[in-house]
């Protein structure tokens, strides 16, 4: 009898003792990792007892469980699983969860970048799930397969490799040549990332329906505020990232905004459209502007920038302003004073007209009187992290 046979009995002994009465797979340090090299996809609900929404999603997530069993028997092919994140705090803290409930998918033992932010109903789950499932590849059996194309999609015509070939194409939007993965296909971290690296940019624009995903990334936010036709200062930032920033990845997100979505940021840095465009750090905390948008392209500018702010030294500078002879590594700036609304866990979506133009004048009549704010402005963008009507957080206990 062959490894894999033995393998695949195990695991089906351990499928049937683990879900005799139905439902998701409970997940634990002893099988977790079985499950998730033995199957295509494993969907897992990361829980806690003691959350009144992991309470409302248990019987909604074992029927879909049940559902999928049925509806997908292929063996090795889809596992539904859940996790008890204070019995094993362990797996939670592995892969980052800390709110409760998360749903996380893992793609042949690897976890995806986006976690499940979906309807939780059985419906929508199965909807996402067989989306997974489905293969985007178009196989053309038939001559008559022809008509059905969609002649909209790109096709490479010339393209006729001997061996099997990794392609990417880049979106038309950039201005980036296409390439081939060098590799060895079978290479699975080399492979992953290469991938990782084509598909999720350096530079990513953040609206109302990502921000939540974004700041649950919890890196502090690197922030380009542009005008909606103003392409070229997007590229400009783009670029610079590029040259400067590549090794700050995994320590600040580079995005840029239409300035005109996210008015009331602008506001609370005492700007306006007019000031557009205009970079600056949020790190969840506080707020801090970039000196001179000119000054982007100066070789080590944007990554002093990110050092000082890991440093402390922005905030620093900000309470200790250098002397006026003595180049500042960021500008200090008066927060317009919210009407009430800074308490809330809200980014009006729809500014004021009255308010659009008038931050930029108050924020002068203030610095004329000669204070200084006690703080830096406080984050705006924290306000959009997940939502607590959805979510309980771990550091509620």
């Amino acid at each position: 009898m062959s490894n894999f046979q033995i393998r695949s009995i195990i695991l089906f002994v351990c499928y049937c003792f683990i879900n005799v009465h139905g439902g998701a797979i409970q997940l634990t340090t002893t099988n977790i990792d079985t499950i998730l090299s033995s199957y295509d996809i494993v969907f897992i609900n990361f829980y806690a007892n003691w959350c009144r929404f992991s309470q409302m999603l248990d019987p909604i997530y074992n029927e879909l469980a049940d559902k999928i069993a049925k509806e997908y028997p292929q063996q090795n092919l889809i596992a539904i699983g859940k996790v008890d994140c204070d019995s094993d705090n362990a797996i939670a803290t592995k892969y980052h969860v800390n709110k409760y409930p998360t749903l996380k998918l893992f793609r042949h033992g690897i976890m995806t970048k986006r976690e499940y932010r979906g309807a939780r109903q059985v419906d929508a789950f199965f909807d996402f799930i067989r989306k997974q499932i489905e293969s985007s590849i178009t196989k053309i059996s038939t001559p008559s397969d022809l008509i059905t194309l969609d002649l909209k999609k790109h096709a490479f015509k010339s393209e006729r490799p001997l061996t099997d070939v990794i392609y990417y194409r880049p979106p038309s939007t950039l201005n980036e040549k296409e390439s081939y993965y060098i590799g060895l296909i079978n290479e699975i971290e080399s492979l992953t990332t290469w991938s990782r690296d084509k598909c999720v940019p350096l530079v990513r624009e953040i609206t109302f329906a990502n921000a939540e995903e974004l700041t649950d990334e919890g890196l502090p936010f690197l922030i380009l505020f542009h005008k909606a036709d103003d392409q070229e200062s997007v590229a400009l930032f783009e670029r610079e990232v590029a040259k400067q920033l590549l090794n700050e990845r995994s320590n600040i997100n580079c995005l840029h905004a239409d300035g005109a979505q996210f008015i009331h940021p602008l506001q609370h840095l005492g700007k306006s459209l007019s000031d557009l465009p205009l970079l600056a750090i949020d790190s969840f905390k506080h707020m801090f502007l970039f000196p001179d948008i000119k000054l982007i392209s100066v070789d080590g500018k944007l990554l002093e920038f990110i050092k000082d702010l890991h440093s402390g030294k922005l905030h620093k500078d900000f309470h200790n302003p250098p002397p006026p002879t003595q180049q500042t590594s960021t500008t200090t700036i008066v927060a317009v004073v919210d009407d009430g609304d800074s308490k809330t866990k809200h980014i009006p979506k729809t500014p004021s007209n009255d308010n659009i133009d008038s931050a930029s004048s108050s924020m002068n009549n203030v610095d004329k009187s000669g204070s200084h704010q006690s703080s830096p402005p406080e984050s705006v963008f924290i306000r959009l992290t997940p939502n607590r009507q959805r979510y309980s957080f771990r550091d509620e206990l």
